[in-house]
């Protein structure tokens, strides 16, 4: 069981954070296992390159003004050392996916070139290291080269509007060869404090990939002095929040 806490305070000048989900490197959501976009990707959020219309393999596509038009950020943290990568899948093979990968330890707010960077040719998958399918290899980047401790930020972006989605799926010698290859503390992170004006609202969000995972908030009663479940039970990955407290979060995998 993993908790974690956030503060939110009251403040006389407008600070609102707004989110968008996953669809924003600053929101990137936190990986230790494989994972899948959960649906539809849809939008962009904010653009992350700030007017660039270049990185890495990726580029501006005709009609839009931006290199990312239906993007996912996924952030890992490579707890071994060695050969690293993972395949695409998107849910439908005919659709155009692809990848950037950013890092060790890139800041947002200036990403700077791709350290990988690739498309899907024929049939769909994209990644890093071999090609499952075996006739799809110019898709496919060189596999990585990991220390313990690095952590990369994961670009997957989906140009031509309508999609069905995708799966992530890690691999490589790091993977094979280790019991736990990927650094789970790095899975709920909420941010930085934050501070709101009267009337304005902010979303926590806790989201953790993992079978069978369940969520419980709860917020801090000054009276009492400990942390009391939020009435009604609030149990989605997600918090809409409008008042000042500090709140907490109890992430459960109860695989």
């Amino acid at each position: 069981m993993k908790k974690h806490y956030l503060k939110l305070f009251i403040c006389l000048n407008l600070v609102v954070l707004n989110s968008f989900g996953q669809s924003d490197c600053s929101t990137a959501l936190p990986l230790c296992t494989e994972a899948n976009s959960g649906g539809v990707v849809n939008g962009l959020g904010f653009d992350d390159f700030n007017g660039r219309v270049v990185s890495g393999c990726l580029s501006v596509k005709g009609g839009y003004n931006t290199i990312e038009v239906n993007s996912y950020w996924f952030k890992v943290k490579l707890a071994e050392n060695g050969q690293f990568g993972f395949d695409i899948i998107p849910n439908d093979l005919n659709e155009d996916w692809d990848f950037a990968v950013y890092g060790p330890n890139s800041n947002c707010n200036a990403l700077g070139d791709p350290v990988a960077c690739n498309f899907r040719a024929d049939n769909g998958y994209t990644g890093i290291g071999d090609d499952p399918t075996g006739n799809n290899a110019n898709s496919y980047s060189p596999w990585m080269t990991v220390t313990s401790g690095e952590e990369y930020l994961v670009l997957v972006n989906q140009y031509d509007g309508n999609n069905a989605g995708f799966s992530i799926k890690w691999k490589g010698a790091v993977i094979d060869n280790n019991v736990d290859p990927l650094d789970c503390s790095i899975l709920v992170n909420l941010g930085e404090d934050r501070n709101l004006c009267t009337g304005q609202s902010t979303i926590l969000n806790a989201t953790t990939f993992g079978s069978v995972v369940t969520y419980k908030w709860s917020k801090f009663n000054n009276v009492t002095g400990v942390f009391e479940p939020i009435v009604p039970a609030e149990t989605a990955p997600t918090l809409l929040v409008n008042t000042t407290g500090n709140y907490k979060i109890e992430v459960t995998d109860t695989s």
